[in-house]
């Protein structure tokens, strides 16, 4: 099996003998997902048939081609039985997305939409490894985005950055990545108000804003300028719409010290601390070229510490 392995291997490298490869795989195994199983297990279930004599690779040795010269006559005569030439079948490509952690760590279960280059639209989601694949595609660039339906933050991935090309390791990164670090997150505890948020099964990426709240800002006009509804800002953020622990979440998470006129409610103020609310907005990647992998970094979504009170001692 190993000798088998390493000859696949070698062929693998090109990229059409590739695509071929996977597809004898998918008819071996009954597969039509191909895209969902990375190369090199491909090719060890491959080396694996082979090794049990399911079938074999042999070289074959094409006849030298007859470059003999046709007389002007004999042109003539075949013309008219001649077939059309065949029109060439389209180049197929693939593309690769992985999802991944700031530490690198691979994020399985992440579902993505990949809008080809025909405009075609499929669905895909991440290995246990963070990675994602489509093969026979037509060559160009893509769009990859994640459908965006009022998720809830613990299935909700903060978009850092993205780095293209294959294995993406020292390649330019784009976005918050590029220069500097999505700021630390930190764990919910329990003091936390609202609900404790789940994640469904499947993540989404999201491009998400930590804003800082100012005087005169509310729910209402903050969830408006990312095109949601204060409820739906509210349970991202506190896991909850219910507005009494609504209240209490901004005056424990935002830190609000400020009431309305009535005194029944806090309400957003410049001297809040730490006096930020998440925004989460879609996620769309555009321009990305197919033949490539392409790494999407992101980071859990969690909320902002208020810093601890500071005390003086003297004597």
């Amino acid at each position: 099996m190993r000798a088998a392995l390493v000859l696949l291997r070698q062929l693998a490298r090109d990229r059409a003998v590739m695509v071929e490869l996977r597809r004898l795989w998918a008819n071996e195994v009954g597969r039509s997902a191909i895209h969902a199983v990375r190369d090199d297990e491909v090719l060890r279930q491959l080396a694996e048939q082979i090794a049990r004599g399911a079938f074999t690779v042999a070289s074959v040795h094409e006849p030298a081609p007859d470059l003999a010269v046709p007389t002007l006559g004999a042109l003539l005569e075949g013309s008219a039985e001649q077939s059309p030439l065949p029109v060439p079948a389209a180049l197929t490509h693939f593309i690769e997305v992985r999802v991944v952690l700031a530490s690198g760590e691979g994020v399985g279960s992440v579902a993505l939409e990949v809008v080809l280059p025909t405009e075609e639209v499929q669905r895909a989601t991440t290995d246990g490894e963070g990675m994602a694949r489509l093969d026979a595609i037509p060559a160009g660039t893509c769009v990859v985005r994640c459908t965006w339906s009022n998720p809830s933050r613990a299935e909700t991935l903060a978009f850092v950055g993205l780095k293209s090309g294959s294995g993406a390791a020292g390649d330019e990164a784009h976005g918050a990545a590029a220069g500097q670090a999505a700021p630390p997150l930190r764990p919910k505890t329990p003091e936390d108000e609202g609900e404790a948020q789940k994640p469904s099964g499947k993540y989404v990426v999201s491009q998400v804003e930590r804003r800082k709240v100012g005087t005169g800002d509310t729910l209402a006009s903050l969830a408006e300028s990312v095109g949601i509804t204060w409820k739906e800002l509210a349970k991202f953020n506190f896991g909850t719409d219910d507005p009494k622990k609504i209240n209490a979440a901004l005056r424990r998470v935002v830190g609000c010290t400020k009431k309305t006129k009535d005194g029944k409610n806090y309400r957003f103020d410049d001297t809040d601390d730490p006096g930020i609310v998440l925004l989460p907005s879609p996620f769309e990647l555009k321009g990305l070229s197919t033949g490539t992998q392409h790494t999407i970094v992101v980071n859990k979504v969690e909320l902002t510490k208020k810093r601890p009170a500071r005390w003086t001692f003297s004597m």
